[in-house]
């Protein structure tokens, strides 16, 4: 190839055209660009004195580059950016005050919204963004993620009741077999947050268990509170407290009395399955408690239909306060 001498180096005369390489990227290593991998094509010819550039040819088999991750900065968003996607127009208990929200389709799609004012972690962002990819079948869904600089929203979707409900309004009527269905249904949203998140729920209670009069799930609620808020308690408490749960749910009294208590002080219509699972949950892992012969006697959810349905109509004789629009 002809070359034209410089002071300090040799340059070529011309550059080969692109068509004298194989087909693939160049990676061109000036300070400028280390390390960069660009469409390949044909290089500007450099000016005399300067360096020429080293090109590393891949072949056609040889891929591409995966994109830097993006910055935390880059996935906050402006607030303003909530309510441009819903709008609010209720306030309601559900596990807690929410912004009841419909989105801006034609289908004004119903979520509750909640708010934290704290700067969510990387890892914070990620495990919430992992419960709103997956759906898992016994956690709230969590349809949106909004986190912003000093604070974070929480789109959730919307339930009818809760266990509270359901206590207040059918308490002679729960059975054994209603408790089996129940902790069968936390025992496997548990499991989910401890063995996927790997944090503890630290907050069951019959407020923060919710159930679906269209699908009948039970499903527990405030996904984000243990996961942007660190909890003082751990895996075992989380186990205890099913048994607790179902003390309180089959006799609230009792709890009151003593909100530790795993004994269940009538014996008539309760049988030795029930009574040893309770007790165990103090001492046995959620793997154990999960294939106990007590859940056996949940024949499915749908059973908790009717129970929803008066919880509801009972629910509907206290309306929740309106917000200005």
């Amino acid at each position: 190839m002809p070359v034209r001498r410089g002071r300090d180096t040799m340059l070529p005369a011309e550059f080969p055209k692109t068509d004298d390489y194989p087909a693939g990227i160049i990676q061109e290593d000036n300070l400028a660009d280390k390390g960069k991998y660009t469409d390949l094509q044909a290089p500007a010819t450099p000016s005399r004195g300067q360096n020429m550039l080293r090109k590393k040819v891949h072949g056609s088999q040889g891929g591409s580059v995966a994109p830097e991750p993006s910055s935390s900065k880059e996935n906050r968003v402006s607030v303003d950016e909530v309510w441009y996607k819903y709008q609010q127009f209720w306030e309601s208990d559900q596990a807690g005050i929410g912004i009841v929200a419909h989105d801006n389709t034609v289908d004004h799609n119903i979520v509750v919204i909640k708010s934290f004012k704290l700067h969510a972690g990387n890892r914070q962002c990620g495990l919430l963004r992992k419960v709103s990819k997956e759906k898992p079948s016994n956690i709230v869904c969590l349809l949106d993620v909004f986190p912003s600089d000093h604070s974070i929203h929480l789109a959730y979707e919307s339930l009818e009741v809760s266990l509270h409900h359901i206590q207040a309004t059918c308490l002679q009527e729960i059975t054994e077999i209603e408790l089996a269905i129940i902790a069968k249904e936390v025992l496997q949203g548990l499991r989910y947050i401890h063995s996927e998140l790997q944090v503890p729920y630290g907050q069951l209670c019959p407020r923060n268990v919710l159930l679906s009069y269209y699908s009948c799930d039970v499903k527990l609620a405030n996904i984000g509170e243990p996961i942007l808020k660190p909890q003082k308690k751990d895996y075992a408490d989380d186990a205890r407290a099913v048994g607790t749960l179902l003390v309180r749910l089959k006799e609230p009294g009792t709890f009151r009395r003593n909100p530790e208590s795993l004994e269940l002080k009538d014996q008539r219509d309760i049988s030795d399955h029930c009574k040893t699972f309770i007790r165990q949950t103090a001492s046995s892992s959620l793997k154990h408690l999960i294939n106990h012969d007590f859940l056996l006697k949940s024949p499915g959810i749908g059973r908790l239909r009717i129970f929803i349905y008066r919880a509801m109509a009972c629910a509907a004789k206290f309306p929740s306060k309106k917000l200005d629009r």
